[in-house]
């Protein structure tokens, strides 16, 4: 109670008691109680003075304080004057002051519990944005608050709400990056205050009155997501305590407005699933088409908030037919049948028209949209499994703009939709036969199984009962059991697949591994759709399985094919359609010696070589751009600069659409080939040669023979006349021979074959090279041979080591432009010797074969690059770059060396080092048949003079000869004279039928009977040795032959 007393009156009090002391003390010391009157009344007086001027003066302005700052703190504020300047005074100031502060917070406070509870209350932007803006222009009292909004997608500021304006000033949108202080604080992400906007240019007229402007950015981290506007009449009407209260209150608006943007879109994402739910329950029950879209229907106006809405599908022909509408007249119904909003069926998209009347294609439609008071409209495709079936088209009564969630729930419904109007079609196609039904699930490519709600087997169609593993007549057993009873699921989570089941939710594409009844491992794609009963419960579940066994080992497969990739000998190069090389295998690496980052991303020009030209590559890219393969052979450059032959092939990727992804190119290191081919046309130049040698021989060997037979004939018959003629004829003789001799070396070398080694005298391979180069090399070149008399045989292939020589000759040709001196020797040299200049020797002895020529020299520069392909300082049509590396190769093929050596100006030696052999050379005796047998002998040739002199010959000699020119009369003449001819001489080039086939018609009649072959030609298959070793030919005599030849045969099978 005391509490409650004022100060003045407890003042007076204690004043009181204090006189009332001073009196009494004394009279109390003296044990009297007297008072003097006089001064009793002036301590009474000079006590109640003093009391009033500290009541009035000091006490009661404390006492006022006391009251102003009690109801302070209880948010009742009043207004008290203090006139004093002293220190009394200076303390009421303070007190003011202080409750001056005391009443601003509690303001602030006042206005942040009502914007609090405003966030609060309301979920929309909007909602918040006008009750923040009331309760601003209530408490801080200026002329006007807005709240503009950020729309990043359209570059725009959006007057979100405004508070103080009329409506006629308002301006609803502000491009960002335009003027005005707005957009001043939105790029530099900072207050703006304006104190005096007519004198600021960054202004924009809104509001005639309006004399000062504060923006502030409605900030989330560093992102402006809108601004807080606030306008005065005044000039700096604006105090400083308020804008800096603004700033504190922006951050927490701008976290309110995102929390609220994230909130709404949830709700609006929820909302749009619940409605999708209802969308797929309704449809899920129903079959009828009208039935589902008129339900659908409903569900879309609620959604969109519209009354105007129509579904148009594809019945029959390509033309859209209403299927079912709302809200809209019968005209507009027949004009939107046939407009269409996309050029292509193919492709389809949302489109929004926010503004019929400045839409092009609506021209004609104007005046029918406004009597249905139409002003925008969006289209929606259905689509089914990528197939145009319908549309959906909603119409609005005002200008409208649809979000992104709403076109995104508007394509969801229409997939829903697509499902439906399909699902219902198949059902109608259905309904009238369920042994359809079950036919078309039991012929089903996917596995298709249904359980009840526990888990139980109610059905499962055939693909299934293949996958798990079990037959028709098994399923009747298996029905109502568990399936993780029937099958061994060891491998698979059967918990979440149990708890997710549980939950009704479904499950897609989970892969799921398990061993089959039958033992076969499986690898299965599942969904599992929930079904529930009508009062939501779950009823069963229906299990979708999709075998992807092969796939999986098809996968492995693709896997093996990357690693066989890797793996190959020949380089692959994979780049995209504009060359850039996106994959090299490491053959690449291992033929160009690029590294894998070395080349990816650039283009395979790197390689070139510069030996094809700019149209080569343009017809290359001009097929594969076509889609076709490109197959050919080039010169590329290694990147140690080597260059290489290789044939490459070239073939496009495409994607599904048919259009070209990438380029493949498969690359062959072809260099060794091209060198083999190389030597190969080499060898069938000279196989040409010898094809034609070898008939020009035998005609010649024929005409030999007859001379050669004819002079035997006269020198017989002229034995004892004039003695010149017997000179004549030996000439001719003589010449004869000299002539076959010709003919035989011709021979010799052209009917060498490539590939099989044999023993070579170098004597004769040195005659022989000299023979072809002495015809053939200018005259100003003089050819000199040297072979040393010892010189040992050679282990070769004849026609390659002719080659080799043969073109270190026609280089030497090549150096001595205006002639010189070529010169090839041969002799022994010792392992030794060659040890010097390679390390690798291993025979004992070597044949050294030497090409020289006093031409220019290989110069310096070029002397490491002689033996490099397709390296040659020729021009193109006189060299390819090919002549020393085939020698390289043939002679190292033999186990052999070469090396050179060369002086500029004085020309090139050539030094070739073969293994020597030893070859024991055979010496044929001469024989001479001095005395006949009568013997009778049957002559078959063809070449009537050589048959008649041969006839006369033998016959003068006392033979009996049985002659003729063919085969099949040689076959009837020895049927008639069997048991009496004792030889047959038979030449193997008859017209009719050749002389070997003769020879075994022969045989057939008579196992026993004597045959000697003769030919003009090279007999190379079958070869004479093959034909006396397993046919049992008696013998073979090469054309031209002598005579006593014939005669020692005759007698050696005569005799016996």
């Amino acid at each position: 109670m005391l509490k409650t007393v004022s100060l003045k009156f407890k003042f007076v009090v204690f004043t009181i008691l204090i006189m009332l002391v001073l009196i009494l003390i004394p009279n109390l010391a003296r044990g009297k109680f007297i008072t003097e009157p006089i001064l009793v009344f002036s301590l009474i007086f000079f006590a109640i003075v003093a009391g009033y001027i500290f009541i009035w003066r000091i006490l009661n302005p404390i006492e006022k304080y006391k009251i102003a700052v009690d109801r302070a703190l209880k948010g009742q504020y009043i207004d008290f004057e203090f006139k004093s300047s002293d220190e009394v005074g200076e303390l009421g100031m303070k007190l003011n002051k202080l409750v001056d502060k005391l009443k601003r917070r509690d303001l602030e406070n006042y206005i942040i519990t009502r914007i609090d509870h405003t966030l609060i209350s309301n979920i929309k932007i909007e909602d918040s944005a006008e009750e923040i803006l009331k309760i601003f222009k209530e408490t801080l009292g200026y002329y006007r608050f807005s709240i503009y909004l950020v729309n990043k997608e359209e570059q725009k500021f959006r007057l979100v709400k405004s508070v103080g304006f009329e409506d006629k000033y308002l301006i609803h949108e502000l491009p960002i990056g335009g003027r005005g202080l707005i957009n001043y604080a939105y790029m530099f992400r900072t207050s703006v205050y304006s104190p005096d906007v007519l004198k600021d240019e960054r202004y924009i007229q809104e509001h005639p009155i309006i004399r000062s402007e504060f923006d502030v950015p409605l900030m989330i981290g560093d992102e402006v997501i809108g601004i807080l506007n606030v306008e005065s009449e005044k000039v700096d009407g604006i105090k400083q305590e308020d804008r800096e209260f603004l700033m504190r209150m922006a951050v927490q608006i701008a976290t309110a407005f995102r929390n609220s943007q994230i909130y709404n879109q949830a709700i609006t994402r929820f909302k749009h699933l619940n409605l999708l739910n209802k969308v797929s329950q309704t449809i899920g029950f129903k079959l009828d088409i009208e039935e589902i879209l008129r339900s659908v229907l409903n569900l879309l106006m609620e959604n969109y908030g519209t009354k105007k809405i129509a579904i148009f599908l594809k019945e029959g022909s390509d033309a859209l037919k209403c299927k079912i509408s709302l809200g809209l007249s019968e005209k507009v119904l027949k004009l939107m049948e046939k407009y269409t909003p996309w050029h292509s069926e193919a492709n389809v998209s949302p489109i929004m028209i926010s503004d019929i009347e400045n839409e092009k294609s609506f021209l004609d439609y104007e005046e029918i949209f406004k009597e249905c008071g139409i002003k925008s409209v969006v289209f929606f495709p259905i689509v089914h499994r990528e197939r145009f079936i319908g549309r959906l088209d909603i119409y609005f009564d005002s200008k409208r703009t649809i979000v992104k969630e709403e076109i995104e729930f508007g394509v969801n419904v229409c997939g829903e939709i697509a499902s439906a109007i399909e699902n219902a079609r198949l059902f109608d196609l259905l309904k009238s036969s369920e042994k359809f039904i079950r036919t078309v699930l039991e012929n089903a490519p996917i596995g298709i199984l249904r359980l009840d709600e526990r888990g139980n087997l109610l059905y499962l169609n055939s693909e299934m009962r293949r996958i798990i593993g079990v037959s028709a007549i098994d399923v009747e057993k298996l029905t109502g059991k568990k399936i993780d009873s029937i099958l061994n699921l060891d491998g698979v989570d059967i918990e979440s697949f149990r708890n997710l089941m549980l939950k009704g939710e479904r499950i897609k594409r989970w892969s799921v591994s398990f061993k089959s009844v039958d033992g076969r491992e499986i690898s299965l794609i599942v969904d599992i759709e929930p079904i529930f009963a009508s009062g939501g419960a779950i009823d069963g579940y229906i299990v979708i399985a999709r075998d992807v066994t092969e796939e999986e080992r098809l996968q492995q497969e693709r896997l093996k094919l990357s690693r066989a990739i890797e793996n190959l000998s020949e380089a692959v190069m994979i780049t995209d359609v504009e060359g850039k090389i996106e994959y090299v295998n490491p053959a690449f690496e291992r033929i160009t010696g690029y590294k894998l980052h070395e080349v990816i991303g650039k283009n395979p020009r790197f390689l070139k070589s510069g030996k094809q030209d700019k149209s080569f590559y343009e017809k290359m890219w001009n097929t594969i751009l076509k889609g076709e393969v490109w197959e050919g052979e080039l010169i590329n450059r290694k990147k140690n600069g080597d260059l290489y032959f290789e044939y490459m092939s070239i073939s496009p990727l495409f994607d599904s659409k048919g259009n070209i992804t990438n380029f493949v190119a498969i690359k062959r290191d072809i260099t060794e080939q091209k060198l083999f081919e190389e030597q190969m046309l080499q060898f069938q130049k000279l196989e040409s040669i010898g094809s034609i040698s070898s008939g020009v021989a035998h005609d010649f060997n024929n005409v030999l023979a007859s001379i050669q037979t004819g002079i035997k004939v006269l020198q017989r018959r002229l034995s004892s006349e004039d003695p010149e003629i017997m000179k004549v004829l030996n000439i001719i003789r003589k010449s004869a021979e000299r002539g076959a001799d010709i003919t035989r070396r011709l021979l010799n070398f052209v009917r060498r074959e490539t590939g099989k080694a044999s023993t070579v005298d170098v004597r004769d391979l040195i005659g022989e090279v000299r023979t072809l180069i002495s015809h053939s090399f200018p005259e100003n070149i003089k050819i000199e041979t040297w072979v040393d008399e010892n010189v040992k045989f050679i282990n070769a292939d004849y026609g390659q080591i002719i080659q080799a020589i043969m073109n270190l000759c026609i280089n030497a040709r090549d150096a001595m432009p205006d002639g010189g001196v070529l010169k090839i020797t041969a002799k022994n040299v010792s392992a030794d010797l060659i040890k010097t200049r390679f390390h690798d020797v291993s025979d004992e002895d070597y044949v050294e074969i030497a090409v020289s020529d006093t031409g220019t020299g290989i110069p310096e520069e070029i002397r490491d690059k002689i033996f490099e392909p397709f390296f040659t300082t020729k021009p193109v049509e006189k060299g390819t770059g090919l002549g020393l590396p085939i020698v390289l190769k043939i002679i190292t093929s033999h186990d052999g060396y070469i090396t050179y050596e060369t002086e500029t100006g004085k020309g090139t030696t050539f030094y070739i080092y073969l293994p020597a052999v030893e070859r024991k050379v055979e010496v044929i005796e001469e024989v001479k048949v001095e005395k006949i047998t009568p013997a009778v002998v049957l002559i078959v040739e063809d070449e009537e003079s050589l048959r008649y002199l041969l006839k006369e010959y033998l016959e003068s000699r006392g033979y009996t000869v049985i002659a003729t020119d063919d085969g099949y009369d040689a076959i009837e003449l020895y049927k008639m004279n069997m048991g009496k001819i004792d030889i047959v001489i038979l030449d193997i080039g008859l017209p009719t039928i050749d002389g070997i086939t003769t020879f075994r018609k022969i045989r057939q009649i008579d196992p026993n009977a004597r045959v000697v072959l003769t030919s003009g030609y090279f007999l190379t298959e079958p070869s004479p040795t093959t034909l006396m070793a397993e046919e049992g030919l008696d013998g073979f005599i090469q054309k031209p032959y002598d005579v006593d030849k014939i005669e020692f045969l005759i007698e050696r099978f005569v005799r016996g």
